[in-house]
């Protein structure tokens, strides 16, 4: 007999969706997604974008102690991120549990909700410091659209 708060039992016909939703998750986390994201095909590292973004600030002039801080708040955030999208790359959306009366469940990782909020958390630090994307310099491919 189950308890009120416990997960049903996954059916076949849920778990081929649920494998098939992990896949299409763990693609457009994989480094293979991101690499055909990128122009260049290789990984952006974290050093070219800290050096982006401690530049866009001395063209505004404000590199300041206080700025150049957040900018590696933003870092760390940016570095927590690549360590979810790891995990979510590793597990999936859901992996298999074990509670501890031994029992196997079905549980959410805890990373798909996390990243949504680090995310944000980046966006605001970006806003903070007056950086957008209005004078980013580009290939040019996409300015006439």
């Amino acid at each position: 007999m189950r308890s009120a708060g416990s997960i049903p039992p996954v059916k076949k016909t849920q778990k081929s969706r649920a494998a098939i939703d992990r896949y299409q998750t763990r693609h457009f986390f994989s480094r293979a997604h991101a690499r055909e994201k990128l122009e260049g095909g290789g990984a952006v590292k974290q050093a070219d974008i800290r050096n982006g973004l401690v530049r866009q600030l001395e063209q505004k002039g404000s590199k300041t102690p206080h700025f150049l801080s957040m900018v590696e708040d933003y870092m760390f955030l940016h570095g927590q991120v690549q360590k979810m999208k790891a995990s979510i790359r590793k597990d999936g959306v859901e992996y298999e549990a074990v509670s501890a009366a031994g029992k196997t469940y079905v549980k959410e990782n805890p990373a798909v909700k996390n990243i949504v909020l680090y995310n944000r958390q980046m966006l605001s630090i970006l806003k903070e410091l007056g950086l957008n994307t209005d004078g980013a310099e580009g290939n040019g491919e996409d300015d006439e659209l």
